[in-house]
């Protein structure tokens, strides 16, 4: 296409979304419908209003040799709006014999064949993952919008919102998928020390003990140090809390330090700490050579 006719097609291209806008499409439509508009423009490299019927036909032709039903079904659509809205043209049909459709029957996995392929995986984040959608029947794009507020423990249910045809519907909830989204997420209060408000914060169970091993905790919270999980006769309490949560952390490995040695003889340095004799006695450090 030369200027004029680019220029021409990017008018009717904006003219075409902004009645697809105003007829209520979805944003998805909207953009299936723009891009083969799009595709059978480059396929001629001509504007789609001077197309006619033959070069319709012959560009059906190579879609249904190379591309699915769905797509050519999709494309018509956009085409027949297209000329509708923008053109304000009859449609002229073009006859496409849709293929007969084969009618297979459905693969229907048995527990223990579920239980291996979710045990496959290594994450716990996928194995919950796959849980749930399996459990609860859901798409994979409704799995992955689920959130906190959808699960209700009460009424043993899952709230799903949008789903497909921007519908909601409500799925019962089993018993095993609810304890293993217990296992997985772990929930907490806190108070936000600017505000002085208590919030609620959730993550996973493994990184929720990370944060309190490592001492990286919200605002809010006190840092625990020598007493609380950390103490060193409460091994009992925080084997009571992993059993709780359902984690197993691995060991902690510690590096030791790396060692001071003396620049004038080379021996390994110690810390003395001692007090000046002086009315106000003020804490001085020294290093001494331990040779």
């Amino acid at each position: 296409m030369n200027a004029n006719e680019h220029a021409r097609f990017q008018a009717l291209h904006q003219r075409y979304l902004t009645e697809l806008t105003l007829r209520g499409k979805s944003p998805k439509t909207i953009d299936l419908y723009t891009r083969c508009l799009r595709q059978v423009s480059d396929f001629f490299d001509t504007c789609p209003d001077q197309l006619s019927t033959d070069q319709l036909r012959q560009y059906f032709m190579h879609l249904v040799k190379h591309r699915s039903w769905s797509l050519v079904k999709i494309a018509r659509n956009a085409l027949q709006s297209f000329y509708q809205y923008v053109l304000d043209k009859p449609w002229e049909y073009v006859p496409i014999v849709k293929a007969p459709k084969v009618q297979t029957l459905q693969d229907v996995l048995s527990l223990k064949e579920v239980k291996r392929l979710i045990s496959r995986t290594r994450k716990l984040s996928y194995q919950v993952y796959f849980l749930t959608t399996y459990s609860l029947g859901l798409r994979l794009s409704e799995s992955l919008n689920l959130t906190i507020a959808d699960v209700d423990s009460h009424l043993m249910r899952v709230h799903v919102r949008c789903g497909k045809g921007k519908k909601d519907r409500f799925v019962p909830l089993p018993l095993m998928t609810l304890k293993a989204l217990r296992r997985y997420w772990a929930t907490f209060r806190y108070q936000d020390s600017q505000t002085r408000r208590w919030q609620t914060l959730t993550e996973p169970a493994s990184r929720f003990l990370w944060r309190v091993l490592q001492h990286v905790l919200p605002k809010g919270l006190r840092r625990v140090r020598e007493y609380g999980f950390l103490h060193g006769g409460a091994r009992k309490t925080l084997h009571r809390l992993q059993l709780r949560l359902q984690v197993a952390l691995p060991g902690i490995v510690t590096q030791p330090r790396k060692q001071r040695v003396c620049p004038c003889c080379g021996e390994p340095m110690g810390i003395t700490l001692w007090r000046r004799p002086c009315r106000w006695p003020v804490p001085t450090t020294w290093r001494r050579c331990l040779a």
